[in-house]
């Protein structure tokens, strides 16, 4: 099944769950250690049930879309995962973005490949990757590499005024043109309100308090946005800044078992990596994901009787012999 139609072509949406969801929120650390936070903060799916602090970009869903394209279906893991079952059910493809602000790319895992990717990346954004340097390339490999990039860069109308070193806004003493800045998508009260920050570009920043929810869709889907409302002149917004870059490794994922293209093969490593810096001047989005799909066999296991084991023989339903070895000497 297909979401369709949650999140309209002109809209990019950047959500943040729990307190950095709210108009008044608490500033993030300029980078964040996935491993020193005591929950995930990265989500891969709309639909993914949420914790307190949550954080999403479309990244891993575009590559995992590619996944899928190759294998012509849905990835099935031979053991059951609720990840990959969300993944596949594609709640965000690229239906949802300009053409403009993605690319995507999949090959053999050879150093050409990644030589490409980042003249590409490079030409089509002037970015550099923060994640191919985690995997090993090699010329003859033929394991399957999946890429995906997403770059968004956006100016407010007008920037806004600094309201300390953390904040930005509008407050009492804001020239009057900065409200053109702001539209009221709903005020019902002092806990359930939307905003939405109109830019330059074709991005537009949603800010909403008092949404219920379990995973992102039901949030979005819980804003009313077919209505806007003028900021008013004695209306006070503000907002923090944010400058955060966050890698996590989607161990859900690997070394599971699973067929691409009738072909045995598992995830040997699933990274994904999202930035996202916001001031009273704009913002920009960028994020990776990337999949490293292991066409080898596993290595061999190794099953050592020759000492310390216990042995059972048996021709019907109980055993007519066992032996347990500690010490194989002892039978010697």
């Amino acid at each position: 099944m297909k979401i369709k139609d949650s999140i309209p072509t002109f809209i990019f949406i950047l959500f943040l769950i729990g307190c950095l969801i709210y108009s008044y929120i608490v500033p993030m650390p300029t980078v964040i250690e996935e491993k020193e936070l005591k929950k995930d903060l990265i989500v891969p799916t709309l639909i993914t049930k949420l914790n307190d602090n949550a954080v999403w970009a479309c990244t891993f869903n575009l590559l995992w879309n590619d996944l899928k394209s190759v294998n012509n279906g849905d990835i099935i893991f031979e053991e059951d995962n609720i990840m990959a079952k969300e993944l596949n059910q594609e709640t965000f493809t690229t239906s949802s973005l300009s053409e403009d602000s993605y690319y995507i790319k999949h090959g053999y895992m050879t150093n050409s490949l990644k030589k490409e990717i980042e003249k590409s990346i490079q030409e089509k954004f002037n970015e550099k990757s923060s994640v191919l340097d985690k995997f090993t390339f090699s010329d003859n490999s033929k394991d399957y590499f999946f890429y995906a990039m997403l770059v968004k860069n956006f100016k407010f109308l007008k920037p806004f005024d600094i309201l300390s070193s953390d904040t930005f806004g509008i407050n009492e003493t804001s020239d009057n043109e900065l409200r053109e800045n702001v539209k009221v998508l709903y005020y019902k009260d002092n806990t359930h309100y939307a905003v939405s920050l109109k830019t330059k570009e074709d991005s537009e920043i949603i800010l909403a308090k008092g949404l219920e929810g379990n995973n992102f869709k039901e949030l979005y889907d819980s804003i009313n946005l077919e209505n806007e409302e003028e900021f008013l002149d004695n209306d006070i917004i503000t907002i923090s800044n944010f400058n955060f870059k966050i890698q996590k490794d989607f161990n859900e994922l690997e070394n599971k078992k699973f067929t691409l293209n009738n072909e045995p093969v598992f995830i040997k490593k699933a990274i994904q990596i999202i930035e996202f810096k916001l001031d009273n001047t704009g913002g920009k989005v960028k994020s990776e994901a990337s999949l490293d799909v292991n066409k080898s066999t596993y290595e061999g296991r190794y099953f050592d009787f020759k000492d310390n084991f216990t042995m059972f023989i048996k021709e019907k339903d109980l055993p007519y012999f066992a032996i347990k070895v500690d010490d194989i000497e002892k039978f010697k």
